[in-house]
């Protein structure tokens, strides 16, 4: 059983795995694929958001960018030996809509 003041559980917190999934895990062809996908996804959340975004929305978004990596920097252990963290692309599509908290999202990773 473990304690949030147990030393090892915070070591294994602030540490964390470096990695969810290990390397060599995907093809190629499907890391290609991927690739091609999200930079196609992200060119049409900037055309969506050009007209959308206000003065006062854009520094939100790195505000937010800044807040969501901050908090995903907190991992904590769940089953199978992998770690959990914060879901900052939902608060992120909550506050600022889908394709500006995709932005946000992209900038974070």
């Amino acid at each position: 059983m473990f304690s949030p003041v147990d030393p090892q559980f915070l070591t294994d917190v602030i540490q964390g795995p470096a990695l969810h999934i290990p390397d060599g895990f995907l093809s190629v062809t499907i890391s290609v694929l991927f690739w091609f996908i999200s930079v196609g996804l992200i060119v049409l959340a900037t055309r969506k958001t050009r007209g959308e975004l206000g003065e006062r929305q854009i520094p939100l978004m790195g505000i937010m960018a800044a807040f969501i990596f901050a908090g995903q920097m907190i991992n904590f252990p769940v089953a199978g030996g992998t770690s959990g963290h914060f879901l900052g692309g939902a608060l992120a599509a909550m506050v600022l809509g889908p394709w500006a908290g995709m932005l946000v999202m992209t900038a974070v990773i």
